[in-house]
């Protein structure tokens, strides 16, 4: 006799495990750390991301050859001052900038973590390909 769970519940059960994994992530660390679940054509990665010095110098995930997912956390004063996010497309001359997503400071304070962004679709040309991502923000201190 096997368990046969709604398509609800299977995405409630996938949720709880991400959120214990996110918690024995953050509770290993003392500053903020992002958390994504990233899918592209049916495949599911989880990426994280501390703070950084510099910006600039954040490489970008590789997402299937399709997509770079590029998560940037900066710091002023050791206080979480910014969270961007930015979805690019994998075009084969150069990558395209599909969304950016700011995320200023005040967040809660809370080292459990919560759901920052809520799901995104982006779409890429010229053949509609779809990513989604969800992003949670824990360990936020001050």
């Amino acid at each position: 006799m096997g368990i046969n769970l709604k398509f609800s519940e299977r995405s409630n059960v996938s949720y709880a495990i991400f959120f214990i994994s996110f918690l024995q992530i953050t509770s290993a660390y003392s500053e903020p750390i992002l958390k994504c679940e990233v899918s592209y054509a049916g495949k599911k990665e989880i990426l994280t991301k501390g703070i950084t010095q510099d910006p600039y110098k954040v490489e970008p995930f590789n997402i299937s050859d399709r997509f770079y997912f590029k998560m940037v956390l900066t710091a002023k004063k050791d206080t979480l001052d910014r969270v961007i996010i930015y979805v690019y497309s994998a075009n084969k001359v150069r990558p395209t900038l599909l969304q950016e997503a700011k995320y200023f400071a005040p967040y809660q304070i809370t080292t459990e973590p919560y759901l920052l962004t809520g799901e995104q679709k982006i779409y890429s040309l010229p053949k509609e390909r779809e990513l989604i991502y969800s992003c949670w923000l824990g360990g936020v201190t001050k």
